[in-house]
This record gives structure tokens, sequence and C-alpha cells, in this order.
């Protein structure tokens, strides 16, 4: 066992499982996600909705994952007049003329694939401070996603 690494005595270690064999194991979820051409007020409402994550994911009409929308991009843009004392005017522009989730959303999200390893996938989530990550098929579609406490859920209650 390496050093740092999370296994219960007897215990699989998280290099030999996948994020398939978690997301089976997970109950069920709906995945806050929105299309491309979503109004910022409909990414609110999927935000507020879905409490569990602090992204939303936008997709397009095929489900592809094009991005996505974090909360602190959210927080910025609604209460932008308290986020930053002196708002230079580009900015300003540029937050008047956006309209859509597409305008917002970070276009080169980390995300993982149902055949990563776990332990590939936590090195990657703790070196980068992700706490979830959108999962992906071969296609690009999205088909759910992974947070630090499913993880740490997981490798403690499957191993136990």
């Amino acid at each position: 066992m390496e050093t740092g690494e999370i296994r219960k005595p007897g215990g699989r270690s998280p290099r030999d499982r996948t994020v398939s064999e978690l997301t089976r194991a997970m109950k069920s979820r709906d995945v806050p996600q929105v299309r491309e051409d979503a109004a910022i007020d409909d990414v609110i409402d999927v935000m507020i909705r879905f409490r569990h994550s602090r992204l939303v994911y936008v997709v397009d009409g095929d489900g592809r994952l094009l991005g996505c929308v974090t909360l602190e991009t959210i927080v910025g843009h609604f209460f932008r007049q308290n986020h930053e004392p002196r708002i230079h005017s580009r900015r300003h522009l540029l937050w008047m003329a956006t309209e859509h989730a597409s305008d917002l959303m970070n276009k080169r999200p980390l995300h993982t694939t149902p055949d990563e390893g776990l332990g590939v996938l936590l090195q990657r989530m703790i070196a980068s401070r992700a706490m979830e990550l959108p999962v992906v098929d071969a296609e690009g579609r999205l088909v759910g996603d992974v947070t630090m406490v499913d993880l740490l859920h997981f490798l403690n209650v499957e191993d136990a």
C-alpha cells in the first residue's frame, strides 16, 4: 500500500476500483445540467435545486459535456456589485452581454470516465483541488458526477 492511500484493513485499494463501480454503488441521482442556450436564470435555478453540487454542467443537444458553470462564477455574476469593488469596464461589458450558460461556462472542465481507476481519480482531484467531477462516456456524453464525499463514502462503506 502506498503512503497516504485510503484502504481499510482487508479492503481493496482504490487503484483496483473504477469510477463505474462507484457510480453503480451510489444511489441514482440526477445530475445538475443545462443546455448551452439556457438562460442564466435557469442556471441559477438548477444550482439551487441541486444542493449537493457546486457545478452546473453545460451540455449540447446530444448530452455531450461542453463545460461547466461554477457556484463561484454564478456568485460573481449575480452579485457582481458586491463581488468586486472596482469593476473594469471591459468586464462590465462582458457581464452585460452574458445571456446564456455558454457565456459563463468553463470550456475545458476536468472530467472522469467510467473506466478510470479511483486511485488515479483521487490523485487528480486532490492535485487540482476539485471536489466534484463530471463523468463522461466514450462519446463525451454526461453520464453522472462524482464528488469527493461520494469517494470517501464508497471507500469507507464498501470495504467495511
